[in-house]
């Protein structure tokens, strides 16, 4: 049964050269990983043209290469969206994702759409309940390992 599905829109052409999404043939089947996740050598690119939706299983491995496009073709805009059963806990934690700077600067109906909004007996977070919104403690996510290289 599946958990959840995310969904990836290309809205360029989007290729292995300028990074698109790479996948783990059958990784889904059976929580199956890759046998080394700092790699992306068991992996394919899902190339598409502009308009291209890619969709797949959330249990599916994926990842991305660092895009390697010359001048003049390095931007690659995605759309992702990610849907879940009710019942289980997003993998994207946006209260923590979000830099404070850019949190304080959003108006309550943006806040919202992130899932910053209050609601009474639906999931939980550790940080300050306001009246309507919810704010992160200092540092909640602590000092941030250094990036490996995926080459």
């Amino acid at each position: 049964m599946s958990l959840g599905l995310n969904i990836s829109f290309y809205l360029v052409d989007t290729v292995d050269i300028n990074g698109a999404t790479r996948v783990y043939p059958a990784s889904h089947r059976g929580n199956v990983a890759p046998s080394d996740i700092w790699t992306v050598e068991e992996s394919i690119p899902a190339e598409g043209p502009a308009r291209t939706a890619i969709v797949f299983d959330n249990c599916l491995w994926h990842t991305t290469r660092r895009n390697r496009a010359t001048e003049g073709q390095l931007e690659r805009p995605v759309v992702l969206l990610h849907f879940l059963r009710s019942y289980v806990r997003a993998g994207e934690n946006h209260y923590l994702s979000l830099h404070k700077e850019v949190e304080a600067k959003l108006p309550d109906r943006q806040k919202a759409f992130f899932g910053f909004r209050r609601i009474p007996g639906v999931g939980s977070m550790e940080g300050n309940i306001g009246p309507n919104f919810i704010t992160r403690t200092e540092n909640a996510v602590g000092p941030m390992r250094k990036s490996r290289s995926t080459e």
